[in-house]
C-alpha cells in the first residue's frame, strides 16, 4: 500500500530539519509480498517553520479565532477563542460549528457564515448570543477553498456604554418634552393630561396621575382624585378607565400611594406588582380591573413643589417587558419635579386669577 510519513532528523552540527516523506510498495512478479519501496523524501522544515509562525501569531492573537471546514467542523481555534466560548480546542475539534453552539442555528451567526460561503465574500457583523456565553460579539468571516476563517471579539462592554449613552439620550429628551408640554399650559387638567400620554409608552405600559386636592382631609382618600391615565393597550384603556374610578375607594392604609404621601419618599415595586397592590385593595371590582391589568413592576413617585406633596404620578410595566430599576426610578423623580412645579404654577395662577 501507499506509505507516507513526516519525522525530524538531526544533523551533525545539531540542527533539527523536518522530513517528508511518501512511497508505494510494489510487489514482486508473483503477487507476493513486496520487494520494492518507491519514493521521495523532502525537506518541509521551511513550511514547518511558517506554520509555526502562524500559529505563534495566531496564539498570541487579542482577538478569538477559529478555522471551520467545508463540512461546518471546527479545525483550528486559537487560545482566545477557547476562552471566550467557554470551552477547550481538544471539545470543539472535529465538531461541527451547529453541534457544539446549537443556539446559532438559525440565527444571524449562522445567516452570515453561510452568505459568506456562498457569496465568497468576507462579511463583518454585530450579534448576540444567547446563554451560556450570554455575550455581544463583533465578527468577521473570510470564506477560503478550505472552509471559513472567523475572527471575533467580545463587544459586550462597548455595546453595554452605547446602551447607557442612548438611554442618557432618551432620558434627556423625555425630560425635555415634559419640561416643554407641562410649561405650554396654566390648566392642572391638561397638564396631567399631557403627562400621562409622554411617560406612555416610552418609560411605562400605563400609567395614572393622582392630585391631592385637599391635603388636611381626614380620611386621605377623599382628598385625592385620579386625573389623569393613559395604557399603550388601545383594548385596555376602558378596564384602565374603571380601575381609576374605582381604587381610590378600595385603598387600605397600608397603599403604596398612602406611604408614597405620608412618606413623602418614591415607592418600588421590582416584581410581583400585581400580588403587592391587589394586597392594599379590598375585594371587589377595583381589585378585579388590576388582575386584568396585570402589572408586573412599579414606581409611585410623589408630586412635591414648594414644600408640599401636590400629586402622585404611578406608572406600572407588564410582563413583556423589563422590571423597573432604581435608574427608573430616578428618572421618574425627575419627571415628577417638573410635574410638580407646573402644576403648582399652574394653581397657583388659577387661584391669581
Amino acid at each position: 500500500s501507499d506509505y507516507s510519513a513526516e519525522y525530524r532528523v538531526l544533523l551533525p552540527g545539531g540542527a533539527v530539519r523536518w522530513i517528508e516523506a511518501r512511497g508505494r510498495a510494489l510487489p514482486d512478479r508473483a503477487g507476493g509480498p513486496a520487494a520494492r519501496l518507491v519514493g521521495a523524501a523532502y525537506d518541509t522544515t521551511a513550511v514547518r517553520d511558517g506554520e509555526a509562525r502562524v500559529g505563534r501569531v495566531l496564539e498570541s492573537m487579542s482577538s478569538a479565532f477559529f478555522q471551520l471546514d467545508r463540512d461546518w467542523r471546527f479545525t483550528y481555534v486559537n487560545s482566545e477563542a477557547e476562552r471566550l466560548l467557554g470551552s477547550g480546542r481538544t471539545r470543539l475539534l472535529r465538531r461541527t460549528i451547529w453541534d457544539a453552539f446549537p443556539a446559532a442555528v438559525g440565527s444571524v451567526f449562522e445567516d452570515q457564515y453561510r452568505r459568506a460561503v456562498d457569496s465568497g465574500e468576507p462579511v463583518l457583523f454585530e450579534a448576540f448570543y444567547p446563554p451560556p456565553l450570554s455575550a455581544w460579539y463583533e465578527v468577521r468571516a473570510w470564506p477560503s477553498p478550505e472552509g471559513l476563517a472567523v475572527y471575533f471579539v467580545d463587544i459586550s462592554a462597548r455595546r453595554e456604554a452605547q446602551d447607557a449613552l442612548d438611554r442618557s439620550a432618551r432620558r434627556l429628551a423625555l425630560l425635555a418634552s415634559v419640561s416643554e408640554a407641562l410649561t405650554g399650559t396654566l390648566d392642572p387638567a391638561e397638564g396631567v393630561s399631557r403627562l400621562a400620554t409622554l411617560i406612555v409608552p416610552q418609560l411605562a405600559d400605563w400609567c395614572l396621575v393622582t392630585l391631592v386636592e385637599d391635603p388636611h382631609a381626614v380620611d386621605w382618600r377623599r382628598g385625592l382624585r385620579d386625573v389623569g391615565w393613559s395604557h399603550a393597550d388601545p383594548s385596555m384603556v376602558e378596564t384602565l378607565r374603571d380601575y381609576a374610578a374605582l381604587r381610590l375607594r378600595a385603598m387600605t392604609d397600608a397603599s403604596y400611594l398612602a406611604r408614597a404621601i405620608r412618606d413623602m419618599t418614591p415607592v418600588l415595586m421590582e416584581s410581583d406588582a400585581t400580588e403587592q397592590v391587589a394586597g392594599v385593595l379590598v375585594p371587589g371590582a377595583a381589585q378585579d380591573r388590576l388582575r386584568q391589568l396585570a402589572p408586573s413592576s412599579a414606581v409611585a413617585v410623589p408630586l412635591r413643589a414648594r414644600g408640599r406633596t401636590v400629586g402622585v404620578v404611578t406608572v406600572f410595566r407588564g410582563e413583556g417587558r423589563r422590571p423597573f430599576t432604581a435608574e427608573d426610578m430616578a428618572l421618574v423623580e425627575d419627571i415628577g419635579a417638573r410635574a410638580a412645579l407646573a402644576l403648582d404654577n399652574a394653581r397657583l395662577y388659577a387661584s391669581q386669577r
